[in-house]
């Protein structure tokens, strides 16, 4: 009778422990999914504790010490064997309630999810560049165009990298220790990328001179940025950070523009190409995020004749302007002019003949003029300074504080402001029923690895549903679209 009874309770046991395995294997993501989703930090931890009560039973219910094969644990329910200090240093080895609280102390907190989140946006919006480049090289593009990709790369690159930065800064000493291994492989990654970045610009300066060092360059990018994808969402799971999961959004390439004007009979162009994505959607209202990059390379093959023509005056009275060489370089956020300029002043007889004028000063000056973009009343706006005038005294003292300076410096402001309004003018470039919604927000001159200086300008479009329904119709018939992965 007692052999009946205890092969009967055996029965029972070996059913319960059945019933749990198949509840651990068939619900544990969905379970441990909706228990992550939970904000509240003392409801999070009330069910992360139920949770690794349910999910690691077979701890539990075992008698300690094991008598089973590798990997396998005997359930002792009738004569038990006595404990050992070695079943109890087994048992504390996998004690649930140890991992229960070192997830929680490696839990991510709701401002570091937001930021995170934040994090993959930047990686769709580099993604969607990736693949501009990729198809650019496709079509045998300029090299003003290629230089155009990759500085939008390099722009959303940057910005992963900085995001990632200050991610990283806000972890607690014990996030620190717990999520070394992980953050060392985003910190490995984040480098690669880096040196691959440099040989991408390295690529784009070599195909300008006729080489084909891009086509190796672009997927070498390709791949580091796939190994900081991974690695970044890994360092997500591990923070236990749930990945919103509202689908895929879009994101549009934004019609090429082209603006143009001609200096002394020789056409300067600048080229300006763009990603609208969109980034959220709320109470009947779609925000999309635009980046537009506009290219200065042919700003900078041709600023000394465009200061010739802007600043050379040569009157018989008063004062002259010779421009005889200048360079534009990028000096982000800024720009900078240096100019190798001559000046003269020149005075006429008051009343008298005005070609027996006399010179009172000649000399020679290299400026320094720093070109400041900004964004005001929802327009680009530029200003400009001169930060530096290497001259004798006295002309050193008008260009940084007279009048001849505050000559030189405001015709190259309104000049550089009038052309590059136009070039980033991002209502123009819009469906009409995009336009005046665009918002710029942020404004800089970028630079790449060769030096070539290109104008990036950020910022929002908010749409009703129904406006955004239509400016996605007419997308899709004029732009190529492009799904970013879900986030």
């Amino acid at each position: 009778m007692a052999a009946i009874r205890e092969k009967h309770l055996r029965s029972v046991v070996t059913r319960i422990h059945r019933r749990l395995h198949s509840f651990t294997i068939l619900y544990r993501k969905y379970f441990l999914h909706a228990i992550k989703s939970l904000q509240s930090p003392f409801v999070n931890r009330f069910f992360w504790l139920l949770a690794f009560l349910l999910l690691n039973q077979p701890l539990l219910l075992a008698q300690r010490g094991s008598r089973g094969g590798a990997g396998s644990r005997a359930y002792c329910v009738h004569d038990c064997p006595t404990p050992t200090d070695t079943d109890d240093q087994d048992a504390n080895s996998k004690d649930p309630l140890k991992d229960f609280n070192r997830i929680v102390a490696l839990q991510a907190s709701p401002e570091q999810t937001a930021a995170f989140n934040n994090i993959l946006k930047d990686i769709d919006a580099a993604a969607v560049q990736l693949q501009s480049l990729r198809d650019l090289l496709r079509e045998k593009p300029t090299a003003a165009d290629l230089s155009l990709g990759a500085t939008g790369l390099n722009h959303e690159i940057a910005k992963i990298h900085v995001d990632d930065q200050g991610f990283l800064a806000t972890f607690s000493d014990t996030q620190k220790s717990g999520l070394k291994e992980a953050t060392k492989r985003l910190l490995s990654a984040d480098a690669d990328l880096t040196r691959e970045m440099k040989n991408l610009d390295l690529g784009v300066e070599d195909y300008a001179s006729g080489g084909e060092k891009i086509f190796d360059a672009v997927p070498s990018v390709d791949k580091t940025f796939s190994s900081l994808r991974v690695a970044q969402l890994a360092l997500g799971d591990e923070m236990n950070i749930v990945l919103p999961s509202s689908g895929h959004e879009l994101a549009f390439h934004l019609p090429h523009e082209n603006t143009s004007f001609n200096i002394e009979g020789e056409s300067i162009s600048l080229p300006s190409a763009g990603i609208m994505a969109k980034v959220s959607a709320a109470n009947g209202d779609e925000l999309f995020r635009f980046t537009l990059n506009t290219d200065g390379s042919d700003l900078q093959r041709n600023i000394a004749d465009i200061l010739r023509a802007r600043l050379n005056r040569s009157p018989l009275c008063g004062e002259r302007i010779e421009v005889q060489d200048a360079t534009l370089v990028p000096d982000p956020p800024a720009g900078k002019i240096t100019a190798r300029m001559h000046f003269e002043r020149w005075l006429c007889a008051s009343g008298g003949d005005p070609y027996s004028g006399y010179e009172l000063m000649a000399d020679d000056a290299v400026v320094d003029i720093e070109l400041i973009p900004s964004v005001g009343e929802n327009a680009f706006t530029l200003s400009t300074r001169i930060v530096k005038a290497d001259a004798n005294a006295a002309l050193r003292e008008e260009l940084l504080h007279g009048s001849l300076g505050e000559a030189v410096r405001s015709q190259t402001a309104e000049w550089f402001q009038s052309i590059l309004q136009k070039a980033t003018d991002i209502n123009s470039i819009f469906p009409v029923h995009g336009q005046k919604l665009a918002v710029p927000q942020e404004v800089a001159f970028q630079g790449s690895g060769n030096g070539l200086l290109s104008l990036m300008l950020n910022g929002r479009v908010q749409l009703s549903d129904e406006q955004a329904k239509e400016l996605t119709s007419q997308f899709k018939q004029n732009l190529s679209t492009k799904a970013v992965p879900p986030q």
